[in-house]
């Protein structure tokens, strides 16, 4: 998952999304966390895309 850390950190968003939606075999709390990410794929698309940050 060093992939998808890198993806956030560029802001690559289509990467991301392939990262999000990929069906390699992964851990259980990993895939909990792709899961939630599914589910909120637009924020998480704007969160890293965007400049701006809350924290």
């Amino acid at each position: 998952m060093q992939s998808f850390i890198q993806a956030v950190k560029t802001g690559n968003t289509h990467e991301l999304k392939l990262l999000i939606n990929c069906q390699d075999q992964i851990g259980t709390l990993m895939h909990k966390t792709l899961l939630t990410f599914k589910h909120n794929l637009k924020a998480v698309l704007n969160g890293a895309k965007l400049p701006y940050s809350n924290g």
